[in-house]
Formats: structure tokens, C-alpha cells, sequence
């Protein structure tokens, strides 16, 4: 059993430290997706307490741990 049906990839900032447009589209996925039930991973949301190395950590983990990659 998945704990994820979809992990949406992206890039949350740009060179400057300033949120993507990417990231904000990405928001967009996950909010249509999670509206129609999908348990969607969205590290801006599923990983908001974590830091550091334990944030990639997580990141990596949990990529094959989805049926979907976006």
C-alpha cells in the first residue's frame, strides 16, 4: 500500500530566494488533486516541519513510496 498516489515535483525557488511560477502551479495540482481525493505528496505542505537533511530525506523516501510522479 502507497502512502502517496502522486508526488508532484517542482522547484520552489528561483536563484533570488523568490517563489516560482512552477510552485505556485504545483499548489494549483495539489489542490485539484487532493479536492478529488487523491493523496498527493506536495513538500511545500507534506513536509512543512521538516528541515534539512531530514527534508531530503524525506523527499527521496517518499518518491518511490507513489504510484505517480508529476
Amino acid at each position: 500500500m502507497y502512502r502517496y498516489d502522486i508526488f508532484i515535483c517542482y522547484k520552489e525557488t528561483d536563484d533570488l530566494g523568490e517563489r516560482t511560477i512552477d510552485s505556485v502551479i504545483a499548489q494549483d495540482v495539489y489542490s485539484a488533486l487532493t479536492d478529488k481525493g487523491y493523496k498527493v505528496f506536495f513538500s511545500r505542505i507534506s513536509l512543512e516541519d521538516k528541515l534539512g537533511q531530514e527534508y531530503e530525506r524525506g523527499q527521496f523516501e517518499l518518491v518511490s513510496d507513489c504510484t505517480e510522479l508529476v
